[in-house]
């Protein structure tokens, strides 16, 4: 089973005014507004990244602890030998998701 939360999606046949327009791919957006249906969760407890990490385009929420937090302790750690890091890791992270992403 994975962990990394998935969009919905099916191909449907387009036809706009009887006309055929094609193969397209529906699928369901994933925005705080999913989590809130799917699983319950306030829209203020989400904050989706995207892009590079170092460098976040924030779609929903905000980016500044991930980076005034996060980052400088994960650059600071070393993962094999610091049993702290993946106690941090977790307060942040969602820990099989990630590994699954």
């Amino acid at each position: 089973m994975r962990n990394v939360e998935v969009a919905n999606s099916r191909a449907v046949d387009i036809f706009i005014n009887n006309h055929y327009w094609g193969l397209y791919n529906l699928r369901e957006l994933i925005t705080p507004r999913h989590f809130y249906y799917k699983y319950g969760l306030d829209n203020e407890q989400i904050t989706i990244l995207e892009s590079y990490p170092q460098d976040p385009k924030v779609d929903d929420g905000d980016a500044y602890e991930y980076l005034t937090t996060v980052l400088p302790f994960l650059d600071s750690r070393d993962f094999s030998k610091d049993p702290t890091v993946h106690e941090f890791f977790q307060q942040y992270m969602d820990k099989s998701s990630f590994i699954d992403f």
